[in-house]
């Protein structure tokens, strides 16, 4: 089972994040599973008595004890990749509404920071929005609470899959969902996805 996990990790991270050691690669533990749109292919990384939805539900349960604690105050980080480069988009969330979203692109190869030659800089945002601005770039993930990504998700996780579809989630330590999405098998490079990506959620304090 291990073996076969591994393989499943390597499939998705070298379909979307060839070039970039920080993407979703850099997410560690919690559970991945992976199905396709055959009923009796489920490879999981330790058994689960839950089906998906159910295991959805319990993931949004966490992320409600920890948005309460933290008065609904968080910001995350979506980061893609393909072989011509890499965006971040980071979320900024107060009292459960949106009021930032900022956009930046890796080229590669990554600049070196001279001050520190062993990390690469890490260049300028290309935007920034607030206010009546939220949501006036086409670039960059959606400006979305984890709320609303948990719903898309769980339309993800509720769409019959096409024989040539194939479905991927994954659960951090803490439970929290880290992606959820399908993609199509018939393309071998970069294939288009549709779903959910979260790289890193960071908790405020209550204000």
């Amino acid at each position: 089972m291990h073996h076969v996990c591994a393989q499943a990790r390597h499939l998705v991270f070298s379909m979307h994040l060839k070039c970039f050691a920080w993407s979703l690669c850099a997410t560690a533990g919690g559970a991945m599973l992976l199905l396709s749109s055959q009923p009796s292919i489920v490879v999981a990384a330790e058994p689960a008595a839950d089906t998906p939805l159910e295991q959805l539900a319990d993931s949004l349960a966490s992320w409600n004890k920890l948005k309460e604690k933290s008065g609904g105050n968080y910001r995350y980080q979506v980061r893609r990749a393909s072989f011509v480069g890499a965006s971040e988009t980071e979320v900024a969330v107060e009292n459960g509404k949106v009021v930032m979203r900022r956009y930046r692109t890796f080229t590669p190869p990554a600049p070196v920071d001279p001050s520190n030659p062993n990390a690469a800089a890490q260049p300028d945002y290309a935007w920034t929005e607030e206010g009546d601005k939220l949501g006036t770039h086409k670039e960059g993930a959606p400006a979305k609470t984890i709320d609303e990504l948990y719903a898309v998700a769980q339309e993800v996780l509720t769409k019959k899959l096409e024989p040539h579809e194939r479905l991927y989630v994954k659960y951090d330590d803490r439970g929290l969902l880290s992606y959820c999405f399908y993609v199509d098998t018939r393309i071998a490079d970069d294939a288009p996805s549709t779903g959910v990506f979260l790289t890193k959620i960071e908790l405020s304090e209550p204000k």
